[in-house]
């Protein structure tokens, strides 16, 4: 990941065409502002969540998704301590 700032990340991890991840939130957890160089689409697979992409504001909770586009800038709070988990994958525009 390159910092280009204090708070907007860059990453340029797109060596292959898809990566998954999947994660449990141990604790509240907001992000920093970052974006990235291809698209990300989050699943709640339990739980919930709040991003902020660009101006608006996105409350996802379980079998919910939300893809958000190349360069894009975004973050996100977990409120639910033990309880989310979310699905991420990325994928290039190409």
């Amino acid at each position: 990941m390159n910092e280009q700032n204090s708070d907007i990340f860059v990453d340029n991890i797109y060596t292959n065409p898809i990566s998954i991840s999947s994660y449990i939130r141990r604790k509240h957890l907001s992000t920093q502002l970052r974006y990235h160089s291809g698209y990300k689409l989050f699943f709640i697979l339990r739980g919930s969540v709040i991003f902020f992409v660009e101006d608006k504001e996105v409350y996802l909770k379980k079998n919910q998704f939300l893809i958000i586009p190349p360069f894009a800038k975004h973050r996100s709070i977990y409120t639910e301590f033990d309880k989310t988990l979310r699905c991420e994958i990325q994928f290039s525009p190409e």
